[in-house]
């Protein structure tokens, strides 16, 4: 029995580095990762807030964008927007602007956001954008975009079953390069109800592309394999060509 095909090899290799390649490209391997696990945690919110800024004080340093409560909507918008946008996201792929929606549409779902929550001031906004900043997440973009680097996202603040302080941090940011817009997630949360410091309990960042190829995440990683595998074929010839020469001495 043959223990050994270079052809089956040769593409387990191409899938693997394909698989690799987006992980590269996207910030997760495969398929879009679902809500951070620990959103489920929270039991009641006593705030939230949206963020919306496109302007900056500065266009070298992220801790100058002027960071700003969203002046919409009212609370039924925002939950029509949400629902619009995730209901694209679970019918096709998924949709960029789902993303923190997600977690209104949890928190509205268990009934522990509702139109009488509590909205964040915009000086409190910037203070949960200043932790975000602090973990280290936050990418700086290109010379050619830090100019127009903005914020979209959400901040819920809120307590879980143990009645320990938590918070949801979730935002997009701007162009990083060319149509790469990358998203951060973190989860904080109060050792205990007293005037312990936030830490980051769960935390996470990815890329989106907004540039006709964002619902495609399996098929780039079709092409990557593709790609793997037509680099690597040559490599055959280290196993075939022995045994090619061997056969044509032995048959002059």
């Amino acid at each position: 029995m043959k223990l050994f095909n270079p052809w089956l090899g040769l593409t387990v290799v191409a899938i693997a580095l394909g698989i690799w390649e987006t992980h590269r490209y996207w910030g997760y391997f495969l398929v879009r990762p679902g809500l951070l696990q620990e959103v489920n945690e929270f039991a009641i919110v006593e705030s939230w807030g949206e963020i919306d800024t496109r302007s900056t004080q500065s266009t070298s340093e992220q801790s100058e964008l002027i960071i700003q409560a969203k002046t919409n909507p009212s609370w039924g918008k925002t939950l029509e927007i949400a629902q619009a946008y995730c209901k694209s996201a679970s019918s096709f792929f998924w949709d960029p602007s789902c993303l923190y929606n997600q977690t209104f549409l949890v928190f509205s779902q268990k009934q522990i956001l509702t139109p009488e929550t509590p909205r964040l001031a915009s000086t409190t906004l910037s203070q949960w954008h200043r932790k975000l900043v602090e973990t280290g997440l936050v990418y700086t973009p290109k010379s050619d975009w830090q100019a127009i680097d903005f914020r979209l996202g959400m901040v819920v603040v809120g307590r879980d079953n143990r009645d320990r302080p938590m918070a949801f941090v979730g935002l997009q940011g701007g162009q990083v390069e060319n149509d790469r817009y990358p998203y951060y997630e973190v989860i904080f949360r109060k050792p205990g109800t007293g005037l312990g410091d936030w830490e980051a309990i769960a935390q996470r960042s990815f890329f989106i592309e907004i540039a006709g190829i964002e619902q495609m995440d399996p098929l780039i990683w079709i092409i990557e394999t593709i790609k793997w595998w037509l680099f690597l074929s040559p490599t055959l010839l280290l196993y075939y060509g022995p045994k090619l020469w061997r056969k044509y001495r032995s048959n002059p």
